[in-house]
């Protein structure tokens, strides 16, 4: 049986193929380790290294991808440099007592929380970049879910989702991907 679905399109295109639905969840921490920390200098050097290997990473994926998406991921580094994020996981860390891996969740999520509330569309829609930035830096801070890879998807695929984030595209092979439908996101 053949379903046909009718959203609003991104680009002007029709996409014919198998579906393959990509669950991912939501921003989470994995709470296999404490929340509170024992030594708040040693947490902030977990947080400032896993900071430093998520912009390596950044710049790694920047480099190896199109123009459009080396700029989404320049935008990302500048994100996770940002000196209010930087300042409330400080705070969270040495003055409420969290780990660096409780630290970053809540100020990622208040940052990701606040943008979605702006009455920019733009800026609300970039909520999605925050919360991926956090979830970069709680897997390397080892409490992080894992994402499941896009980039062997079966030929022909018609990529169905709640949303994408921009990791998410970035793994995305065009030769594989027929069409991409989101139950929420933005076009942008």
């Amino acid at each position: 049986m053949n379903t046909i679905f009718h959203g609003l399109g991104a680009a002007p295109a029709v996409g014919i193929g198998a579906t393959v639905l990509y669950r991912t969840g939501h921003f989470s921490l994995e709470l296999s380790g404490a929340l509170e920390a024992v030594d708040p200098e040693r947490e902030w050097q977990r947080f400032r290294h896993a900071q430093h290997q998520v912009d390596e990473e950044l710049e790694r994926l920047s480099r190896s991808s199109s123009s459009l998406v080396k700029e989404v991921f320049a935008a990302h580094r500048l994100i996770l440099q940002d000196a209010t994020l930087e300042e409330a996981v400080h705070s969270a860390i040495v003055h409420n007592g969290r780990s660096a891996a409780g630290a970053t969740f809540q100020a990622v999520s208040d940052l990701a929380e606040m943008m979605r509330n702006l009455d920019d569309e733009y800026f609300s829609g970039r909520s999605s970049d925050v919360l991926d930035i956090g979830q970069r830096l709680l897997a390397q801070l080892g409490a992080g879910i894992r994402r499941p890879r896009l980039d062997n998807l079966p030929a022909d695929s018609v990529l169905l989702a709640d949303d994408l984030t921009p990791s998410d595209v970035a793994q995305l092979q065009p030769e594989q991907v027929m069409g991409i439908a989101l139950a929420g996101g933005a076009p942008t």
